[in-house]
Parts: C-alpha cells; structure tokens; sequence
C-alpha cells in the first residue's frame, strides 16, 4: 500500500503509465489534486509550445513562452504538495489526546490542504489567460 506520505515525493518521476494506474487505483493519492496540478501543468507546457511556434505572428510570444514555462514549473511542484496536505490531514485524523487539541490539528491540516488547489486554480487561470492570447492572436495551423 502507498500512502501519501510516501509517495508524494515520486509522481513526478513515475513513467505516465505507472501514474495512472495508481490514480485509478483505491489508494488515496494521487488523487484529484494531484491530477489537477499535472492537468495544469501539461496544459501549460502546450501553451509555451503553441507560444514558440506563434513567434512569427506576435511580438509578445516569446514572453509568453516565458510565462507558460513560469506556469509550468509552479503547477509541477502542486501535484507532491497536494499529496503531502492530505497526508498531513489523516495524520490529524488519525491522532489521539486531548479533543481541543486534536480539532486544532485537523482544523490547521484542513486549511493548509486547502491552500494547494487554490494555488492550482491560480495557475490554471495564469495559463487559461497565456492560452486565450494564443488562440486570438497565435499561429492559425496551431
């Protein structure tokens, strides 16, 4: 069994096959976080490509080639930090002693798993926003 803890470190050095057999697997993580942070990622790397082969028709494409790359290395990272906030929610879960402290414990575990998809939504829009550009003013065989 994988847990969160122990995985989160390797996603993204799983061949793609391996990856989602474990997403479809009835293992807790990767689960849909980790999924959406990779989702965004490779939409960014797709970006940055459709970028660089719009360089002959706009100025800024190389820029936005930048920032898509930019994107892309945030978003990476999010699928690990996803898994480990999970990670650290079972342990809330999981632990025992006083009552007030253990709800402290899943309250802050909760919050900061949190944190990881909305920083997923913010690149996923930084993206969304790189891809409209291209679509409107990029290469047309794209």
């Amino acid at each position: 069994m994988h847990s969160p803890e122990n995985t989160a470190s390797e996603y993204l050095d799983l061949p793609l096959g391996e990856f989602l057999e474990r997403v479809a697997s009835e293992e807790p993580a990767p689960g849909g976080g980790s999924v959406s942070a990779v989702v965004v990622a490779l939409a960014a790397g797709l970006a940055g490509m459709a970028a660089r082969l719009s360089t002959g028709q706009m100025d800024e494409a190389q820029e936005l080639a930048g920032r898509a790359d930019a994107s892309r290395r945030r978003a990476a990272p999010l699928a690990r930090a996803d898994a480990e906030s999970y990670g650290r929610v079972l342990d809330a879960l999981r632990s025992q002693g006083d009552p007030e402290t253990r709800e402290e414990r899943i309250r802050d575990a909760l919050s900061g798993a949190a944190d990881v998809p909305l920083a997923v939504a913010e690149v996923g829009s930084e993206v969304a926003g790189i891809a409209a550009r291209l679509v409107e003013e990029g290469n047309p065989n794209l």
